[in-house]
Formats: C-alpha cells, sequence, structure tokens
C-alpha cells in the first residue's frame, strides 16, 4: 500500500485515507487511522473530524462520536459545517425529535382561495405536539460541554487522546 510507505505523511494524505475507508464502507478501518493518525502528532482540521465522526455515526458508535464531539468543542472545530453535519448524523438516531403526525385529508377545495401545501405537509411530516412543548437542547450549556470535554482531555484522553 502506497501510503503506509510514505515517508511524510500530512493532514491532507491522512484524510484522504480517512475519506477513502469510511465512503467504502470500512468504517472501522477509518477510525482506526483516526487513532494512528494522532498516535503521529497531527491534528484533525475540520474535513477530518467530520469524517471520522461520520464513521462513529456508521457504525453507531455513540461513546466514541461523543468523544470526537468533546474534542471539536476543545480544538474550535464545532463551528464548521463537515462538524456539525456529521454531528447530526450520529445524534439524530437518538433524538427522536420529529414524528410523523397523520392528518386527515381535508376535502380537495377548487377556486382562487386554495392554498398550496409544501411537499412536508402534503406528506404528513412535521412537529409533534411534545416536540413544540419542549425545545430541543441538549439540556446543558455549552459551557458545561466544553468544561467536560477539556477535562477528558486532561484524563483518559479518550479517541486518539494518547495517554
Amino acid at each position: 500500500m502506497v501510503f503506509r510507505r510514505m515517508k511524510t505523511k500530512n493532514i491532507v494524505s491522512w484524510t484522504a485515507m480517512l475519506v477513502g475507508y469510511g465512503q467504502n464502507g470500512c468504517s472501522e478501518e477509518a477510525v482506526r487511522t483516526y487513532c494512528e493518525m494522532q498516535k503521529h502528532g497531527i491534528e484533525p482540521d475540520d474535513f477530518t473530524l467530520g469524517s471520522v465522526i461520520s464513521s462513529c455515526a456508521n457504525l453507531a458508535s455513540l461513546e466514541e462520536g461523543t468523544q470526537l464531539h468533546c474534542r471539536a468543542i476543545v480544538s474550535g472545530l464545532i463551528s464548521f459545517i463537515t462538524v456539525s453535519n456529521a454531528l447530526v448524523t450520529l445524534y439524530e438516531p437518538y433524538l427522536g425529535t420529529y414524528q410523523s403526525v397523520r392528518r386527515p385529508k381535508a376535502p380537495a377545495r377548487h377556486g382562487a382561495g386554495r392554498q398550496r401545501r409544501s411537499p412536508v405537509q402534503s406528506q404528513g411530516i412535521g412537529w409533534s405536539e411534545e416536540s413544540q412543548r419542549k425545545p430541543m437542547s441538549w439540556g446543558e450549556s455549552e459551557e458545561v460541554w466544553r468544561s467536560r470535554a477539556q477535562e477528558k482531555a486532561r484524563g483518559s484522553g479518550g479517541i486518539g487522546g494518547g495517554s
């Protein structure tokens, strides 16, 4: 394999391997490659972190994904869209915020006063009553998440944190 024989590996070469593994159904190998990258002292960028979080989502590895979420907060990469999208993919199966709402179909109206329904409305998808009462939140402030992430980073290290 060419990658293993490379004398100098940078963030681009590591990320290319991570993305390649992730896109070809080898998510476990993508996570292993990320850990190896960390052992070599290469810090992830937003694209690398987003890719490895997506691999955790594919593996349903919530614990590892949460550690990477903490790392994103501590490193300041949380604000990048690649990381945010990967986190949505990671947590989405566990949130249960959206529910299908069944509404009776109204008889079709003819005439100028007819309102058009959006594709979402026509599929009967929307917010549940419960989600309207309780806004979606993590239940904790960003400061709490950041302090926990920093404690984890100082402690066991977590994924790729070394120790």
